[in-house]
C-alpha cells in the first residue's frame, strides 16, 4: 500500500471519527430543540397575566423581587391592599405574545453553556394567593428572555409584554423604590434592635410570613 493510499485512509478515519463525536454531541441538543421547538408551536400565541380567570380575586399578596438593589435576599412582600390594588391596576390588562425564540435560546445554551455571571439585574412581580402560592410571576432581565422586556413563562415558553408596558415598568420601579426607602427604616446600626415593621410597607419573607402565621417554605 502505498504511503499516498495509507494517508487518505487515515484522513478518512479521523473525519468519520470527528463525524461521530459530533453526531454524539449534537444529537441530545437537537432532540431538545425539535421537542421544544413543536411544544413552542403548539403553545397559545398569547397570553394574559393569570393562567385561570379566577386568580385575580385570590391575590392577597405581592412579592417585588429586584437584584442588585434590595440586597442579597432579593425580595420584599407585602399584603397592603392599596398595592396589590395598584399592581393589579397596572398589570391584569397587560397581555404577552409568544417569544419564538425561547427554543433556539435553549439549544445555544445547551451546546454552549454559559459561564457563571456575577453581577446583573433582574427584577419581577409576583402575585400571590393567601398561603404565598404564586398565582403569576412577571419577570425583567436575567437570561431567560431578550433584553428590556417584561415576561411570563409557561412551562418552557416565554411570552414577552406586548405594547410599551410604560405603566407596568413604572409600577415596578415604584413598588422597588418603596421597598429600597422601607430599608432605610431598619436599624443597620444596632444588631439587636427590631425593625419598626408597624411602619413598613415591604417585610422580608420570614417577617411576612410570620405576621400572616404561615410557616416557613419548604427547602
Amino acid at each position: 500500500m502505498t504511503l499516498a493510499r495509507r494517508t487518505k485512509i487515515g484522513l478518512a478515519v479521523c473525519i468519520a471519527a470527528v463525524l461521530v463525536v459530533l453526531a454524539f454531541w449534537l444529537t441530545p441538543p437537537l432532540t431538545r430543540f425539535a421537542e421544544l421547538s413543536a411544544q413552542q408551536a403548539a403553545a397559545p400565541a398569547q397570553v394574559g397575566l393569570f393562567e385561570s380567570a379566577d386568580d385575580a380575586a385570590r391575590v392577597l399578596a405581592i412579592r417585588v423581587d429586584c437584584y442588585p438593589r434590595l440586597g442579597p435576599e432579593g425580595c420584599r412582600y407585602t399584603d397592603d391592599p392599596t398595592v396589590i390594588a395598584g399592581a393589579l391596576a397596572a398589570f391584569e390588562s397587560a397581555s404577552f405574545g409568544r417569544w419564538d425564540g425561547r427554543a433556539g435560546q435553549l439549544l445555544l445554551e445547551d451546546l454552549f453553556p454559559p459561564e457563571p455571571m456575577s453581577g446583573g439585574y433582574s427584577a419581577g412581580i409576583a402575585f400571590l394567593d393567601e398561603n404565598g402560592n404564586e398565582l403569576a410571576v412577571v419577570s425583567e432581565g436575567g437570561s431567560s428572555a431578550p433584553s428590556g422586556y417584561l415576561y411570563v413563562r409557561r412551562n418552557d415558553c416565554v411570552y414577552l409584554v406586548e405594547g410599551t408596558a410604560t405603566a407596568e415598568g413604572d409600577y415596578l420601579d415604584s413598588m422597588i423604590s418603596d421597598a429600597c426607602a422601607d430599608d432605610e427604616l431598619r436599624p443597620e446600626w444596632n444588631e439587636d434592635a427590631e425593625a419598626p415593621l408597624d411602619q413598613m410597607t415591604w417585610l422580608f419573607e420570614d417577617e411576612w410570613r410570620a405576621q400572616r402565621g404561615l410557616s416557613a417554605p419548604e427547602a
